[in-house]
């Protein structure tokens, strides 16, 4: 597996110092858990979850990789919820990473959000926003696995994130470089107005220009629309319909970019087939929220897209999907969550043939997070810290 990434161990470089200090500077060792929080929607991602507990399972399992003394364990912030629920209990959660006691896991009860001395991001940039800059008022290390807005390369706003993926302003450079390659000089830009798919839109118009190409039709669309409300529909939706066939239709557009996040995706496939700009005949290029994950697109088979599909023949990706679970394995998987997790209704993962690139990418994020806290737990050690 390939990683990609601006700066994949920046954040992680500027946490391990305080890695170090929480683990060795409170005196004796409590216990010898070194625990990663994953801060994510779990109701979304039981591909992503299966692919952290089955990582956590290998790194504890390989005596060439294991962390000595300490176990790796997941943690999740936060049970399956709404999304609204999700993010005030999954930041309240965060929030005491900030108030943390200065001895590795000294004091509160198990599960603890402050027992995490690394957090995952979860699917999407929107967690990794909300995640690293409590996280990093604690110097806790942030690794994002799905997270590519440009607006995190920013050091100084978000000190302790790294990630394993590459950032927005990558895809964007390399789609008008395939656009340009091909020879297509007439293209349209579908997109939400929410940060993702602006900056998407933003993005591949400049790297366009570069190039010497321009973007001949926008049409953008308000995120957060719902089929089933009919004012949207009558509303929105209809004004999204009549966009693209002014902006598309009319102007015998075949090739656009579909610049939207995952939530906003069935109003603008809803859009795009009333208006009959998929299927034979049309090319729509697709972000890594679309074309990373092959169960969401079905009606878009055979589009172009940039985001780096995995390799199923790769060491990486032969290990976890030759251990990938059915679903008396997924139950099994489940048990190695802290007790109270609450997460024994998650939905089986896909089989295995449906595995996106994004699962991949999480347990690379799951290998990276362990090094760095085998690291810090060696360092520990050598330098007299607290034994455990």
């Amino acid at each position: 597996m390939r990683r990609r990434g601006d700066r994949p161990m920046v954040g992680w470089v500027a946490g391990a110092a305080a890695v170090v200090a929480v683990l060795c500077g409170g005196g004796a060792v409590g216990q010898t858990d070194l625990r990663i929080g994953l801060h994510a929607q779990l109701s979304t991602a039981s591909d992503d979850v299966a692919s952290f507990l089955l990582a956590v399972r290998e790194i504890n399992g390989n005596p060439g990789l294991h962390l000595g003394d300490p176990t790796l364990r997941l943690v999740p912030f936060a049970e399956d919820a709404t999304f609204q629920e999700h993010e005030v209990r999954a930041m309240n959660a965060m929030g005491s990473l900030a108030s943390a006691p200065p001895c590795f896991f000294e004091g509160g009860g198990e599960g603890d959000a402050h027992d995490a001395h690394v957090v995952v991001s979860g699917r999407g940039s929107s967690s990794a926003v909300r995640a690293s800059p409590i996280a990093a008022m604690a110097n806790k290390p942030v690794v994002g696995y799905a997270a590519t807005s440009d607006d995190l390369s920013a050091s100084e706003l978000f000190p302790t994130f790294s990630r394993v993926i590459a950032a927005d302003e990558y895809q964007t450079r390399a789609l008008a470089a395939l656009v340009h390659s091909l020879g297509w000089t007439r293209v349209g830009v579908l997109y939400a107005t929410e940060s993702y798919g602006s900056n998407l839109a933003l993005g591949f118009e400049a790297a366009l220009r570069d190039l010497g190409l321009n973007v001949t039709a926008q049409v953008p669309f308000e995120s957060g629309l719902s089929l089933s409300n009919p004012l949207h529909v009558m509303g929105g939706v209809a004004r999204l319909i009549e966009g693209l066939r002014r902006g598309f239709v009319e102007q015998g557009l075949k090739v656009y970019l579909l610049a939207v996040a995952r939530a906003d995706l069935p109003v603008a496939m809803h859009a795009l087939q009333a208006t009959g700009l998929v299927g034979e005949g049309h090319t729509p290029l697709l972000p890594d929220a679309v074309i990373g994950d092959v169960t969401l697109t079905p009606e878009l088979a055979g589009s172009l897209g940039v985001f780096p599909d995995f390799d199923k023949e790769s060491p990486a990706a032969g290990v976890l999907l030759s251990q990938w679970p059915d679903e008396a394995a997924w139950l099994n998987l489940l048990g190695d969550l802290p007790a109270g997790s609450n997460l024994s209704g998650l939905p089986l993962p896909h089989t295995v043939d449906l595995v996106s690139s994004f699962a991949l990418y999480g347990w690379d994020a799951t290998w990276i997070a362990a090094k760095g806290l085998a690291a810090a737990w060696r360092d520990c050690r050598a330098a007299g810290g607290g034994g455990g």
